[in-house]
């Protein structure tokens, strides 16, 4: 697991900001949804809406090898997030 934090939001909603952070810090969906409590489906909307807001297609990551890795390189590459810490 890994500290993340949002440098610059641009056009994230606060609750967009909150799902990417805790799936960059390598959380599951299912995860996500018990901490927020929201329901999977809405950390799914989320996460559409984040990568439509960056100009990414979402569906694009389904034919990727390990698409949950791929949408965090393009995140943090965004320069929108940045890792602080690694978790022990």
């Amino acid at each position: 697991m890994f500290k993340v934090r949002c440098v610059n939001p641009g056009a994230l909603s606060s609750r967009e900001v909150e799902v990417v952070i805790l799936m960059i810090s390598g959380y599951v969906n299912k995860k996500i949804s018990c901490l927020l409590g929201i329901s999977t489906r809405t950390v799914n909307i989320h996460l559409r809406h984040v990568y439509s807001k960056l100009g990414l297609t979402y569906e694009s990551y389904e034919y990727s090898m390990n698409p949950r890795v791929l949408a965090n390189n393009i995140l943090l590459d965004s320069g929108m997030f940045e890792i602080l810490s690694s978790e022990s």
